[in-house]
């Protein structure tokens, strides 16, 4: 029973580092989206620029976070 419980365990953590790496590895796309907004609108479209800037920080900082929980939920591996 132990070793059943220890199977689904890792198989949780797994799931859920699988998870927050999907959403840390969108949110960074969106960053990097905000981040050729941000260039777009110093040369373009000035009025873009706060919007880029907001959406950087707060998608930027939101990627990194789920990162960070990735990482905390990355299965043990037995060697």
């Amino acid at each position: 029973m132990n070793a059943g419980q220890d199977a689904d365990e890792q198989n949780t953590a797994g799931l859920l580092h699988a998870g927050f790496g999907l959403l840390a590895r969108l949110t960074g796309v969106v960053a990097a989206v905000a981040a050729v907004g941000l260039l777009a609108g110093l040369t373009v479209a000035p009025d873009w620029k706060v919007r880029s800037i907001a959406a950087l920080v707060v998608f930027g900082g939101l990627s990194v976070l789920l990162n960070a929980v990735s990482v905390a939920y990355r299965p043990e591996v037995e060697r």
